[in-house]
């Protein structure tokens, strides 16, 4: 019997503002993913018949509802082009944002992502092939994490949920993935600031969460078990790992951080990614509460782990990402 391995190879996916049939394009809405290859699982509900009789032996199940689970992975960059989004590569990354509770302003080169209100949410439509296998996904919304520390990039990972349709074989036509425009972690010009003054950390890691949870209407009426996929709330969160500065004349002290945490001081982190012009990805958290503080050890140092809470005393303006 014959049988040909199924490499890991390139996946094309394609991701597209929008709610029903959006119809993505290969070469104008690319997104150049990493990461595992397998970006769509079939998340399926099953009827378990189980008779009252004297056997264990079960029946032949049911499938039910049915909702694609989604997982996407790639390199947080800018577009390249000042304040504009409509660029393959990007545009991608731009419908992702909106999918993930964010509402996006460009104006004067500078494109700004802040939080959503409940009337600006939006969906997006993603398709992936794999081996020739189209999975579609339209109604997708999601939650997006992004990591960056020194020895790699800043990495975004996507999940979120999509209307199920059946995988057709089919190819992405014109995928070229767009301009690849990642870039090392290095020279954020990252600082905290708080009461205490202006403090430039020695960064060892930081990770911001966008916070969605996704939620699931049931429906009765509907092939797929499903009504919608929704955003059910958005609660953003940063974790960062500083290297512990002994030094008592910095401008936070190691005493400091704990009374900043006991007495709900807040923090301004600000950072930014990359220093080419339409590359720089700056974000920006004006209120951080400190949540959980703890000390860590690295190779022959102390690290000091601060887990914030994103907050403002002024709806939708607890964060920013600019591209400028």
């Amino acid at each position: 019997m014959a049988f040909t391995l199924s490499r890991r190879i390139i996946s094309p996916t394609l991701v597209k503002t929008g709610t029903g049939s959006t119809s993505p394009t290969g070469g104008t809405d690319d997104l150049l993913t990493t990461g595992n290859p397998i970006k769509f699982t079939p998340n399926v509900s099953f009827v378990n018949i189980r008779h009252h009789t004297s056997s264990f032996t079960k029946r032949v199940g049911i499938p039910a509802r049915r909702v694609w689970d989604i997982a996407l992975e790639f390199y947080m960059a800018g577009s390249g082009g000042a304040g504009t989004t409509a660029i393959n590569g990007f545009a991608s990354i731009d419908a992702l944002l909106k999918a993930a509770a964010m509402n996006r302003a460009a104006a004067s080169g500078t494109i700004t992502y802040t939080p959503a209100t409940m009337a600006q949410l939006t969906k997006c439509e993603i398709w992936n092939e794999n081996h020739g296998v189209l999975h579609k996904a339209q109604n997708a919304v999601g939650n997006i994490v992004f990591e960056g520390v020194p020895t790699d990039g800043m990495k975004a990972t996507w999940t979120g949920q999509g209307d199920y349709a059946e995988p057709t074989v089919a190819a992405v036509s014109g995928f070229t993935g767009g301009t690849d425009r990642a870039q090392p972690f290095l020279n954020i010009a990252g600082t905290v600031t708080s009461t205490s003054g202006t403090y430039t950390p020695v960064v060892s890691r930081v990770r911001w969460d966008r916070g969605v949870r996704v939620s699931e209407v049931e429906d009765a009426n509907s092939s797929t078990g499903l009504k919608e996929v929704f955003i059910e709330d958005a609660e953003p969160t940063m974790s960062v790992s500083f290297a512990l500065d002994s030094d008592a004349s910095a401008a936070i002290t190691y005493a400091e951080w704990y009374a900043d945490w006991l007495a709900k001081t807040t923090h301004d982190f600000t950072f930014t990614l990359g220093t080419a012009a339409a590359n720089r990805v700056q974000f920006a958290t004006v209120q951080a509460q400190i949540q959980r503080l703890s000390l860590a050890e690295g190779r022959g140092y102390n690290l000091i782990n601060i887990d914030y809470g994103v907050t403002h005393t002024t709806n939708e303006t607890e964060f920013s990402i600019k591209i400028f």
